[in-house]
């Protein structure tokens, strides 16, 4: 599964990430000194990031939305 992130601030920039793994180091230490989980990670981005995720297949989750 590949993964949208869209920062919600300013100009609404977004970027694609190949796997959690990717998406997790990208993060790394910006929201916690220790190393967290995709989902502990989800919980702290919640209100800054959108993160989409979207299977080979096509199919759409959205992990994070604006609300």
């Amino acid at each position: 599964m590949k993964f949208i992130c869209c920062y919600l601030e300013d100009n609404y920039g977004m970027s694609v990430y190949n796997s959690e793994e990717e998406l997790i180091e990208n993060f790394d230490g910006m929201f916690s000194d220790e190393e967290l989980t995709f989902e502990e990670l989800l919980i702290e981005m919640k209100g800054f990031y959108e993160v989409i995720g979207v299977s080979d297949k096509g199919d759409i989750k959205y992990y994070l939305i604006k609300e």
